[in-house]
């Protein structure tokens, strides 16, 4: 006697995937675009549809990556400044007591301590937004060099760093600002802002 065709529950179906991807050269989780597009014509999205929610997505994923490599290197800045008041805080309390001029200093000090901490911290504020929007157009140069380079900025500096392994030398960042700089004919603000974003995001290639 013929059976009726199985139905599973979501959770169920994701999890027998999952399994049967760990039994096959597929990574779990992993999709083809083929696939991709395959599944999406079985619930009825287009392919432009499916081209737009890829646009849409890639944005997204760059705008987040933009953000946590902007929010590392403003809290690289804060911590900096932050270390800086308080050794001169603390000399002026020493030497001066704390009291008269070299207290107003430290009060004067502290408050655009305050408002650094806002504008790194609280990204509803206005400064955050406004500082982000800088930060994002000093990399327009940047990403229209690397485009016409038909390549991303990391390259650039793996580059560099896998050249200075095989010559048994360190990858220090200011030969890689200068690397870059004859790469890709960027200006030295420019260079050290793509050298400084691939530091944050690979840790312990640069010294």
């Amino acid at each position: 006697m013929a059976t009726g065709q199985q139905f599973y529950e979501e959770e169920e179906a994701e999890q027998i995937l999952k399994l049967a991807a760990s039994k096959s050269a597929v990574a779990p989780g992993a999709m083809s675009r083929d696939r991709l597009l395959a599944t999406a014509a079985e619930l009825g999205i287009s392919p432009d549809a499916v081209a737009e929610a890829e646009h849409e997505y890639r944005a997204s994923a760059r705008e987040a990556n933009e953000q946590a490599e902007f929010e590392a290197s403003e809290k690289r800045d804060f911590f900096g400044h932050v270390v800086s008041y308080l050794i001169v805080s603390t000399v002026l309390g020493i030497v001066y007591g704390g009291g008269g001029w070299s207290l107003a200093f430290i009060v004067g000090w502290g408050a655009g301590v305050l408002f650094h901490a806002i504008a790194t911290f609280i990204r509803s504020s206005r400064r955050y937004r406004d500082n982000f929007a800088k930060w994002k157009s000093r990399r327009i140069p940047i990403q229209a060099v690397m485009d016409a380079l038909g390549t991303d900025p990391d390259a650039i500096v793996h580059e560099f760093v896998r050249l200075q392994a095989l010559h048994n030398e360190p990858a220090a960042k200011l030969n890689a600002v200068k690397y870059v700089r004859e790469r890709t004919k960027l200006d030295l603000k420019e260079a050290k802002d793509l050298v400084d974003g691939f530091a944050a995001r690979n840790p312990g290639h640069l010294v």
